[in-house]
């Protein structure tokens, strides 16, 4: 791990605003380096050392560029949705809790309110921390109830309803 923790339920906030840092520091490199005039039609006709280096750089930075865009698109859409990339990766197949789910279900989303919630403030130690809560404590989340899969409330249960099926 490159960053010196495991991301767990206590950093994961922080571990996404580190996500958003790198981001945006990537696409701020990555347009001071598309701003230049150098590209490869002009390194074929004046070889120069500056041109090799520039198309190092976008070689380079791209791709990284794409790279931390995404994690930051996958772990904002796991804040929103309250769950975790060991619940995503593994799914209900190999994830006991997860037994009799489907990989659309999100069995612990309370809501984008409540998620978020919960995702920044209630399970971070910082923010336990300036609370002045005596311990954290792990949450201990109840295996999901009956998921409804023919709700007439398409708003609640955007995957599968009554008026369609997705996945």
């Amino acid at each position: 791990n490159f960053i010196g923790t495991c991301i767990g339920e206590r950093n994961h906030c922080r571990f996404l605003v580190f996500l958003y840092c790198q981001m945006l520091a990537f696409w701020v490199c990555s347009s001071t380096v598309a701003s230049s005039s150098f590209d490869l039609p002009t390194l074929l006709k004046e070889p120069s050392v500056d041109a090799v280096l520039v198309l190092c750089g976008k070689a380079y930075l791209f791709p990284l560029t794409f790279i931390a865009t995404m994690m930051c698109v996958v772990h904002t859409v796991f804040a929103v949705m309250n769950m975790t990339t060991f619940e995503c990766g593994k799914g209900p197949r190999h994830v006991d809790y997860l037994k009799g789910t489907r990989e659309t279900d999100f069995p612990f989303s309370k809501g984008l309110d409540q998620n978020l919630r919960i995702f920044c403030c209630q399970r971070d130690a910082a923010c336990i921390w300036l609370t002045g809560e005596a311990q954290w404590k792990p949450i201990l989340w109840q295996t999901p109830g009956k998921i409804i899969r023919d709700s007439e409330d398409w708003w609640e249960h955007p995957w599968q309803n009554k008026y369609w099926s997705c996945c």
